[in-house]
């Protein structure tokens, strides 16, 4: 029997999320015994977009019996999470569980809601995210023309991440030359670039610079931790494929006298 350890990415089906709206959550699940541990991540907001939950890395628990029924409650104390499902017989999927999302804070940074939700509920979908191992190869477009083609290879961790929430505020950190939304799972990895720019040609995601939660993967490759020379990806994860939607990044290098930057026009990684 198919173990539900591992990132999930949960949607409500009955709310599309339109221009600025949010719809999503990402459960990373440790499964032992019928126990459940990890963390969740929860980015929704109702069908009016003037009200939204959110919380990052919530301290998750829950179980799961022989009959495939899964109870999860997540919360900081602040914002929390209750779910319950059946699922389907290869336990990768299920579809209609039944869910609560409070959040005591708005996030206007991504999206235009004025306020947090009070009871936002309803039902939802959800899918066991092949892990990202693996390696993922394309040609991204910057801004000023060049063509770089771009190879990376990642490793997701199999425990999730716990111990990094922040309280009220969102586990939002700035570390390297990208703003993470901390949540699900430490990933690892390397990088090469052909043709590139600012003379970036490798790096390594370095301590605490990637994470995976439900469909978002945000990793940050650097020849070091001085952070000066490397690039940066804000990808989606295609649930069917696997193949990496990049909507943001970009290469740089820095030191005493220079300062270079190529921004990445959106593109597709494609899963090896």
């Amino acid at each position: 029997m198919q173990t539900i350890s591992g990132n999930w990415y949960l949607i409500d089906p009955s709310a599309p999320p339109t221009q600025g709206q949010l719809n999503e959550i990402g459960a990373a699940l440790l499964v032992q015994n019928g126990s459940v541990t990890g963390n969740a991540t929860v980015a929704i907001s109702d069908a009016s977009g003037q009200c939204a939950s959110y919380g990052l890395d919530l301290s998750l628990t829950g179980s799961v019996d022989a009959n495939g029924h899964l109870s999860l409650h997540a919360t900081d104390n602040i914002d929390t999470l209750a779910l319950s499902a059946t699922l389907d017989p290869n336990r990768s999927a299920f579809a209609n569980g039944a869910y609560t999302a409070i959040g005591a804070e708005s996030y206007p940074q991504t999206s235009p809601a004025t306020g947090p939700c009070s009871t936002p509920s309803g039902k939802l979908h959800g899918t066991l995210m092949t892990p990202v191992n693996a390696s993922y190869v394309g040609t991204l477009q910057t801004t000023d023309g060049a063509s770089i083609l771009v190879t990376l290879t990642t490793h997701q961790d199999t425990v999730p991440l716990a111990g990094m929430s922040y309280g009220a505020h969102p586990a939002i950190i700035t570390h390297g030359n990208m703003v993470f939304l901390v949540g699900g799972f430490a990933v690892t990895g390397t990088m090469q670039l052909r043709h590139s720019a600012c003379g970036v040609t490798r790096g390594k995601i370095q301590p605490q610079n990637g994470y995976v939660w439900g469909t978002v993967l945000q990793i940050e490759f650097d020849t070091d931790t001085s952070y000066h020379k490397g690039a940066t990806f804000d990808t989606y994860i295609d649930p069917t494929t696997g193949a990496l939607s990049v909507v943001g990044g970009q290469v740089y290098s820095v030191d005493s006298t220079h300062f270079c930057a190529a921004h990445f026009v959106p593109g597709t990684l494609t899963r090896q």
